[in-house]
């Protein structure tokens, strides 16, 4: 390669967080609750989430990260849940943006009420201005299904 013909991430990278650092932010659900499940009706996880690290992102509501930035940007997702269930259950854990699963973020498993079961999950997502993330349950069983810890993390990679 010739002289400035050379690959420059951080030249491309254009933040988006107002520090002019790229956009993050982690969440936390800060107790375990129940969820109530209806057979193989998708619902938003309950409970109370904290935000304790965030730059370009905010939470008005809970199990929501909003994007703030003003322009279009490519981040990476990770998503980490333990699940508990007071009847034994085939379950399904989804990222959802703005509403709508998005397509391949999502991990089955068998909730089961000896063990209940730990998911996670990474995904590449596009967020545009007031986009927002969350997380999302799926029984093949209905009750209760309770998430006693959950994180999700975003951290903008273009």
């Amino acid at each position: 390669m010739g002289q400035g013909t050379g690959y420059n991430r951080a030249k491309e990278l254009q933040p988006d967080s107002g520090s002019g650092h790229p956009a993050v932010a982690f969440m936390y659900f800060n107790a375990a609750i129940a969820t109530t499940a209806t057979l193989d009706t998708p619902i938003k996880f309950a409970g109370t989430t904290q935000m304790p690290v965030s730059s370009g992102f905010s939470t008005t509501v809970n199990n929501r990260i909003q994007y703030d930035g003003s322009n279009m940007g490519i981040f990476h997702v990770s998503v980490g849940a333990t699940l508990d269930t007071d009847t034994n259950t085939n379950a399904t854990v989804a990222l959802y943006n703005t509403g709508t699963a998005i397509t391949g973020a999502d991990v089955d498993c068998d909730v089961l009420t000896t063990t209940g079961a730990t998911v996670s999950l990474t995904a590449i997502v596009v967020l545009n201005s007031d986009d927002y993330l969350e997380l999302y349950l799926d029984s093949s069983a209905s009750g209760d299904i309770t998430l006693q810890k959950g994180t999700i993390a975003v951290s903008q990679v273009y």
